[in-house]
């Protein structure tokens, strides 16, 4: 206990000192934050050199082993489909966001244009390029020096702490936070779009004491033994997560639908005058505050992500891999560079088709990440060694992300998009500071083997 306690009260302080530095710089810089996202340009140059240099022949197995890779077609085709589904998953927040329930601004047509333009073009292929450079790290570590490859591990050359030590155990929780955090705001904005499916005309939202009452009503439930022990039958090893997680969506879904009703019955929603602070941040343009989400969101995913490619791709070279995982940002870039602006305004249409579309991409992506057999890999964002996986409560991790995400509904449904693009962006900011010191980690390793080779 004389170790664990100050442990605690450290991650409790550095805790404490992000959240008030990320308020502080989305206050004063929320413009200059969303260009200074143009740095992880620098991670995809890195990602270039490693494709061309000799070390991008480097093949990822440990010397002499003969474990079979996952077949070519399986293993591309796994990639693609990921990448789609979650560019599905994003079309649909762009859904909830700019169509079925603008809050505190008018439609918008176009954001899954705007939102991927801006991550692919502008940030270089982001965050692919990151993702890439993490999975490849987490499989050095994993597969050629037989380590747990967690965030502290690959990052271990600069800050010399591993996973059980205090810095290891900050680094790597700021990794489980923001993987968290991301799994609960999609199972949010999932759940809005279904109860905009269901009633969008129903729907309670902006500054109005129905809203604070229906998300509070909920967020109660949440902590009830009633629902926990409903949770505990939902996420039975038995129920696929990809059967489980749509019917939570849809109970969230019906509720918000049915305590709207029942509000709109006796109360009549009289909409407040916006604060200040929203003011404030309205000041700096609505694109910023959709972009500075769509960074810190897309960002969110990377640990995990870079977990699943890591484990799928052993026996690949690094050359191949990176050739892989740009294949469709790639497509999808000069599909940008060489339409207009206008040829994608019609893509974002009021039509449910594309609801029903992005919920199958949900799907699909539970399919592909949300298995029980790998689920520690995702709740703790490693990638173990020799296959041997640390067992962990999955019940607990979920019950918390079912609370989170009535948090974030709690936050998108008065004041829009920026109460979810700040959460995410305070958590996601130091995780992306070191995603950032990757490149450099990784020549020191490099530098490391070969004094020790000779």
């Amino acid at each position: 206990m004389k170790i664990i306690a100050p442990r605690n009260k450290l991650v409790l302080v550095v805790t404490t000192v992000i959240v008030i530095a990320g308020i502080i710089l989305a206050w004063f810089l929320l413009p200059q934050i969303v260009q200074a996202y143009r740095i992880f340009m620098l991670i995809l140059l890195t990602v270039l050199l490693l494709l061309i240099s000799p070390l991008g022949h480097a093949r990822l197995t440990p010397d002499h082993d003969k474990t079979k890779r996952l077949r070519f077609w399986p293993w591309i085709f796994s990639i693609l489909a990921l990448q789609l589904c979650l560019i599905l998953v994003y079309f649909g927040i762009a859904n909830v966001v700019g169509h079925w329930l603008p809050i505190n601004t008018s439609p918008k047509s176009s954001l899954l244009f705007s939102g991927l333009y801006y991550s692919l073009i502008q940030l270089g292929l982001f965050p692919w390029n990151i993702i890439l450079l993490a999975a490849i790290a987490m499989s050095f570590y994993s597969y050629r020096r037989n380590q747990d490859a967690y965030l502290s591990t690959l990052l271990y050359p600069i800050f010399k702490s591993n996973p059980l030590q205090t810095w290891g155990l900050i680094i790597d929780s700021l990794a489980k936070i923001s993987t968290s955090l991301v799994i609960a705001c999609s199972l949010a904005f999932m759940s809005l779009l279904l109860a905009s499916l269901l009633a969008k005309s129903a729907m309670v939202s902006g500054i109005t004491s129905a809203t604070a009452i229906v998300v509070m009503v909920l967020l109660i439930v949440t902590f009830t033994q009633s629902f926990k022990r409903y949770l505990k039958q939902l996420f039975n090893r038995s129920i696929p997560l990809a059967v489980s997680i749509p019917i939570l969506c849809v109970f969230i879904a019906a509720a918000l639908v049915i305590l709207s009703l029942l509000l709109r019955a006796f109360i009549t929603p009289a909409q407040t005058k916006l604060p200040n602070f929203i003011r404030h941040f309205q000041h700096f343009g609505w694109d910023n505050l959709w972009r500075l989400f769509s960074a810190a969101w897309w960002l969110a995913w990377t640990p995990v992500i870079a977990v699943f490619i890591a484990r799928i791709s052993r026996g690949y070279r690094i050359r191949h891999i990176i050739l892989a995982v740009l294949l469709l940002p790639v497509l999808i870039s000069l599909l940008f560079l060489l339409l207009s602006h206008h040829h994608f305004q019609m893509v974002f249409l009021s039509s449910k088709v594309y609801a029903i579309i992005a919920w199958l991409g949900f799907i699909g992506l539970l399919l592909m990440i949300g298995k029980y057999s790998t689920l520690p890999m995702l709740m703790m964002c490693y990638l173990p060694k020799r296959d041997l996986i640390k067992h962990r409560d999955h019940q607990i991790y979920f019950r918390k992300c079912v609370q989170m995400s009535i948090g974030f509904i709690y936050l998108f449904l008065p004041i829009g998009i920026l109460g979810p693009g700040i959460l995410l962006f305070i958590f996601t900011l130091p995780l992306g500071l070191l995603l950032l010191l990757l490149p450099i980690a990784g020549i020191m390793t490099i530098i490391t083997s070969r004094r020790s080779a000779a």
